[in-house]
């Protein structure tokens, strides 16, 4: 997946995996 595909996924989905995803972009655990 293209980065804007995790930029649409994160904007689009609230909750559904957006922790897992942003959490692996930024390295960090939230």
């Amino acid at each position: 997946m293209p980065v804007m595909g995790f930029t649409v996924a994160l904007a689009g989905n609230p909750n559904t995996g957006k922790t897992s995803i942003f959490n692996a972009l930024t390295g960090s655990n939230q």
